[in-house]
């Protein structure tokens, strides 16, 4: 950090900034979604539910990216508990929780169920994509292949 840094104003400006583009989405009618994500200022669960309370406008809300939060030691049902209603989508993806990878679930440690059952808790509504890398292969089979086992999962947690 240069010593001309200051935090508190780079805090300033971001809160400011995100509220102006959730005005301006309410206006729209839309909301404003945005992704924690590793090495970013918002990184994580807690920094997001902080921009959230700061910004102080009900359009805004997140995205749970299961691998950049798990691999960042999240536990992903408390986090899935925390976000609540500010939860808004899902890029779901699975790691071992070691490195940032985007793998096809079960490929990694990820407890699916655990998640599913989070996700059942909060009545969770909104919509979900498969964030997947590192495809060996058929990328079309791949994805087959995770809709396949996320909707296995849903199951289980009680979804129809």
């Amino acid at each position: 950090m240069t010593p001309e840094f200051d935090w508190n104003r780079q805090w300033e400006v971001l809160v400011e900034s995100v509220k102006w583009a959730a005005q301006e989405a309410r206006k729209a009618g839309l909301k404003l979604i945005i992704e924690p994500r590793v090495g970013e200022i918002i990184s994580n669960t807690d920094s997001m539910l902080r921009l959230i309370d700061a910004v102080d406008e009900p359009n805004l809300g997140a995205i749970l990216d299961t691998g950049h939060q798990y691999a960042q030691k999240e536990i992903l049902p408390l986090s899935i508990l925390k976000l609540s209603d500010r939860l808004m989508y899902l890029h779901l993806s699975d790691n071992d929780g070691t490195k940032n990878d985007h793998l096809v679930p079960g490929q990694g440690t990820i407890d699916w169920i655990g998640v599913f059952e989070a996700l059942k808790r909060i009545n969770f509504e909104g919509y979900a994509g498969l964030d997947i890398a590192k495809v060996n292969g058929n990328l079309d089979k791949a994805y087959i292949k995770a809709r396949d086992i996320f909707n296995n999962f849903a199951s289980q947690a009680g979804f129809k």
